[in-house]
């Protein structure tokens, strides 16, 4: 047993070393693999890392901005402003917004309510378990007026 807890978290060390050459788009499709953000570890630039969840539930995805390789500290955490020269939030635009990307499957559909950033303009779906692409139809997202 002992081995194939070794071998399994050797894997595990792979893929995470594979993964973070991959494109935003792709670490996106593979968010879950990537390891927390956590205050006391090193950061390279450009070193993708997980911390909370995005607006329908998946690991939210940072990357380190290129340059900005650190020790993160408790006071540094993804998302607040303190932070905000050191990591980008994946899949969000800058007002906070997610960036649409077409789901996969009923598990990750939009729902009533859930706004995206879609080629700049920001859309509310219409109606809940939604996999069309804003602007298709009218019927499943209305434009946001501010």
């Amino acid at each position: 047993m002992k081995n194939k807890l070794k071998k399994a978290s050797q894997l595990r060390r792979l893929l995470l070393l594979s993964a973070q050459g991959l494109d935003t788009d792709a670490a996106m499709q593979v968010a879950c693999i990537f390891e927390a953000w956590g205050a006391g570890r090193d950061y390279t630039g450009g070193e993708y890392f997980t911390y909370g969840e995005n607006a329908v539930g998946d690991p939210q995805l940072y990357r380190v901005n290129e340059g900005m390789a650190h020790r993160s500290r408790e006071e540094w955490i993804p998302g607040t402003d303190a932070a905000a020269a050191l990591y980008t939030a994946i899949g969000l635009d800058t007002a906070g917004y997610p960036i649409w990307s077409a789901p996969t499957g009923a598990h990750d559909a939009y729902d009533l309510g859930d706004t995206v950033n879609h080629g700049g303009t920001l859309y509310v779906s219409e109606i809940d378990g939604n996999c069309t692409a804003p602007g298709e139809d009218s019927r499943f997202w209305r434009i946001l007026t501010r």
